[in-house]
Parts: C-alpha cells; sequence; structure tokens
C-alpha cells in the first residue's frame, strides 16, 4: 500500500486475505468488522503501526499471518 493509504474495516466490513500478501498495511478495525486470514495470506502492517482489533470486532487466521 502507498504510504498515505488506509483500509478503515467497518462496523458490518468483512476483510478477506486469501493466500496473499498485504504488505506495508494501515487499518483500523471498527467495532463489528471482521478479518480473515486464510491460505497463507499475509497482512504485514507498515513501520511504526500496530495491529489493533477493538472490542466487539473479529479476526480469525487460519494458515495465515500478521507481521
Amino acid at each position: 500500500m502507498s504510504e498515505d493509504s488506509k483500509i478503515i474495516v467497518e462496523n458490518g466490513g468483512h476483510l478477506i486475505i486469501n493466500g496473499k500478501i498485504l504488505d506495508n498495511a494501515d487499518i483500523q478495525m471498527l467495532s463489528g468488522s471482521q478479518i480473515d486470514i486464510i491460505n497463507g495470506g499475509v497482512i504485514r502492517m507498515r513501520a511504526n503501526k500496530a495491529f489493533d482489533a477493538p472490542l466487539g470486532a473479529t479476526v480469525n487466521v487460519n494458515n495465515g499471518r500478521i507481521e
């Protein structure tokens, strides 16, 4: 992702990373959102950004990872 971009997963939103790499990620999850990482998918967070799932959000990692 470019340095000035951001993914916002809204309430009711569902982001699926299926066997691909999302590099230089800046992701904001809102309560009620969901992220699934499957089939070897990877989220690589941008430098100085931490992955955070707020209360009420769901993160499922099945054969994948968050770096």
